[in-house]
C-alpha cells in the first residue's frame, strides 16, 4: 500500500466546510478525525493507475493509508512523505500543531525548527554539522544562521585565505607585501643588503607562480634606490616605480614605524607620486603581507596598532576576529635559534647589531602567525629565501 496518493473527498455541508479544524501531530490517521470531520469514503490510486473506493470506516489503524506522515501545508493540500497528498478541497482552516521538523517558522520558535520552549536552539542547531531547518548549506543560511560565505561579500570566511579569494571555492588571492624600512643612521648597512637582496626575494615569487606587488615604505634617496628589475635603471631624483614595485618615500625613525604604517595609509608621499597615500597601490581579493627591518622597537603598543589597523580599513586587513595581514619581523633579536616560529616566547635578548630586541614587532609576529629574524649577519639573501617559501608553501600550499 506504499506510494499512494490519497485523495480525500468531503462532503459536508457549507457550515462544516468553513469550521474543519484538522490537527495534525506525526503521523494523520484519517480515523483519528472527528466524526462531522470525516468522508464518507477515500479514493485510493495504486501505483500502477488502479482506482479503489473505500468506506473510511474500513480503514483499520494499522492501515498504511493511515500512516500517512505530514510534511507540509500549501492551500487546501497537506502533502506527505511517500509522495502523496491529501486535498481537502474548500478548506478555510488547517491548523498544524507544530513540530521541531516540520520546516516552518511557528509555536514560539525564533528560526525554522529551533528555539523557544521544544526545540534546539537556533546557535546549536547553526552549529552542529549537520544541513538541517531551513539552512541553505551546512550551518548557514536561512532564517536562523549566519549568511553562506560567498566570494563577493567583503568578509574572510569560509575556506578563505583573505578576504573574497583563496580555498577551493574563490579565485586565488593576490600578495600585496609591504616592506617598512627604519632609515636611521644605525641601519645604513642593512639598507645596503636590502638593495642588494630584493630582487631575488621578487624572483622566487614570479617563478612560483604568484601574483604579487611590493610597496616600500622608507626614505627615498641615492642611497636607498632599488635597482632593476624591481627599480627603474637609474636612481634619480625620484623614485622609479614600475608594475610590481612602488616605493612610497616618507622618513621611518627608529621607534615611529607602526605609527608611520597608520598615518601614511591615506597620506601623500615626499614626491606626491601617492596623494591620497599607499591605500591605492593595494588591492582587492590580495592578502597582506608586512615585512619590518629595523634595529629598535616601536614606540606605540602591537595590540594598539593592531586594533588601528583592522579599524582603519577592514576591506584591507581584515577584523580582530579574522585579520587579512600577516606580519614578518627582521630585528634586533638574538640570531640564537633564528628564525623564531610563532610558538616561541617573546625573545628579550639582542643581536650584535641590534639595539633592542623589538618585543613589539615579535607580539605581532606571533599574533600573525609568523616568524621572527635576526637582522643580523645580514643574511638577507636567506631571510628573504625562507620568507617566500612560507608564502608559496604555508600560505598557498599547491592545489
Amino acid at each position: 500500500m506504499k506510494h499512494l496518493i490519497v485523495s480525500l473527498l468531503l462532503t459536508l455541508a457549507p457550515y462544516w466546510m468553513q469550521a474543519q479544524k484538522l490537527d495534525v501531530e506525526g503521523k494523520a490517521r484519517i480515523s483519528d478525525m472527528e466524526e462531522v470531520n470525516t468522508a464518507d469514503s477515500v479514493v485510493i490510486r495504486m501505483s500502477d493507475g488502479t482506482l479503489g473506493v473505500r468506506d473510511v470506516s474500513t480503514l483499520p489503524d494499522a492501515d498504511s493509508t493511515n500512516e500517512l506522515q505530514q510534511l507540509s501545508i500549501n492551500g487546501d493540500t497537506i502533502f506527505i512523505t511517500n509522495g502523496g497528498y491529501l486535498v481537502i478541497p474548500g478548506l478555510s482552516n488547517v491548523h498544524l500543531i507544530p513540530t521541531c521538523n516540520d520546516l516552518i517558522q511557528n509555536g514560539d520558535e525564533e528560526g525554522v525548527d529551533c528555539g523557544g520552549n521544544s526545540c534546539i536552539s537556533c546557535a546549536e542547531r547553526c552549529s552542529d554539522g549537520i544541513l538541517n531547518g531551513d539552512e541553505e548549506e551546512v550551518d548557514c543560511g536561512g532564517s536562523a544562521c549566519d549568511p553562506c560565505p560567498t566570494c563577493d561579500d567583503g568578509l574572510k570566511n569560509g575556506q578563505e585565505l583573505a578576504i573574497d579569494c583563496g580555498g577551493p571555492e574563490c579565485p586565488p588571492c593576490s600578495l600585496d607585501i609591504i616592506i617598512v624600512v627604519d632609515n636611521s643612521g644605525s641601519m645604513d648597512s642593512e639598507i645596503d643588503a636590502i638593495e642588494s637582496t630584493i630582487n631575488s626575494f621578487a624572483s622566487i615569487l614570479t617563478n612560483a607562480g604568484k601574483d604579487w606587488r611590493i610597496v616600500l615604505i622608507s626614505e627615498y634617496s641615492a642611497d636607498f634606490c632599488i635597482p632593476p628589475p624591481l627599480g627603474g635603471p637609474t636612481c634619480g631624483p625620484t623614485p622609479n616605480n614600475t608594475t610590481d614595485f612602488y616605493h612610497y618615500s616618507t622618513s621611518i625613525a627608529s621607534n615611529n614605524s607602526l605609527t608611520k604604517i597608520l598615518n601614511t595609509y591615506a597620506s601623500a608621499d615626499d614626491f606626491n607620486l601617492f596623494p591620497t597615500g599607499w591605500q591605492d597601490l593595494l588591492r582587492s581579493n590580495s592578502l597582506k603581507v608586512f615585512l619590518e627591518f629595523t634595529d629598535d622597537d616601536a614606540s606605540l603598543t602591537a595590540m594598539d596598532f593592531d586594533t588601528a589597523l583592522v579599524t582603519l580599513s577592514p576591506e584591507d586587513f581584515g577584523t580582530l576576529e579574522d585579520r587579512n595581514y600577516k606580519f614578518y619581523s627582521i630585528i634586533g633579536v638574538s640570531e640564537a635559534g633564528s628564525p623564531h616560529p610563532p610558538t616561541d616566547p617573546i625573545i628579550l635578548t639582542s643581536c650584535a647589531m641590534g639595539v633592542d630586541p623589538g618585543a613589539t614587532y615579535q607580539e605581532l609576529s606571533i599574533l600573525t602567525g609568523r616568524d621572527r629574524y635576526a637582522i643580523c649577519p645580514l643574511n638577507f639573501d636567506i631571510i628573504f629565501s625562507d620568507i617566500a617559501a612560507d608564502l608559496i608553501n604555508s600560505l598557498y600550499p599547491p592545489e
